[in-house]
This record gives C-alpha cells, structure tokens and sequence, in this order.
C-alpha cells in the first residue's frame, strides 16, 4: 500500500477527534471571554435575520440541551448533520469507496439552501413559534 494512502486514511480517521475538541474550546473561549455585538438587523430594524439566536443555539448544545437549540436556532442542527454527511462521504471516499450522492455536489443544494434560509427567515419573522427565545 502507498505510503500516502495511508497517511490520507489515518487523516480521514482522525480528522474528529482533533475539529471537535478545537470547536468546543474555542466556543468557551468566546461564550466566556468575549461580548459579541448584537444583530444589526433586530437592532434597527426588529428582524430576525437567519443567524439570530446562534449564539445561545450554540449555548445550548453544549449544555446538552438539545431541544432547546433546536428552539434558538435549528441551522446549527441543520449544518451539524450536513457537515457528517459530508464527513462520511470523505470518509468512504479515503479508503476507496465511492457514494452515488451527486445532489450534494451539485448546483441544485445551493439553490435549494438560498430558498430554504429565504423560507426560514420570512417565517421566523411572521410565525412567533420560530422566533428564538
């Protein structure tokens, strides 16, 4: 076997275990050490833009409250589960395998994305249950 096929498996393999502990640190880091500045569009105009609530989204999960990261805001969920499908696909994709997943390589999710932070926006403005808390 190559020597740099296995140094791309060992890669893929460790890939999580290095990302995850480095977002969590650096998300104390900020939560705790640093004052983000509030959303310019709730400030002057009182609309929630699709980012709203990401902060306490973020908050929330690592307490383990997952439900109420859904609440604050759901694309935090949302981007979690697309980033391990990816993975995955990155993860077969290491050790020789292929994945029939063309959608996630094409146009049509960014499109499909672009309608569906429009759709979440509009909604979280209109219907109060969306709102973040």
């Amino acid at each position: 076997m190559n020597k740099s096929v296995i140094i791309k498996r060992i890669t893929a393999c460790a890939l999580p275990f290095a990302v995850i502990p480095l977002m969590y640190f650096s998300a104390v880091f900020v939560i705790r050490n640093i004052t983000l500045p509030p959303c310019i569009y709730y400030t002057t105009a009182h609309i929630y833009c699709p980012g709203c609530g990401f902060t306490r989204a973020v908050e929330a999960l690592m307490r383990g409250d997952v439900l109420l990261s859904l609440r604050q805001n759901p694309l935090l969920i949302i981007g979690m589960v697309l980033l391990a499908v990816y993975y995955i696909g990155f993860l077969v994709r290491a050790f020789g395998g292929s994945l029939k997943i063309k959608f996630l390589h094409s146009t049509g999710i960014l499109w499909a994305s672009l309608i569906f932070l429009s759709v979440f926006t509009v909604l979280r403005n209109v219907i109060p249950a969306f709102a973040p808390v």
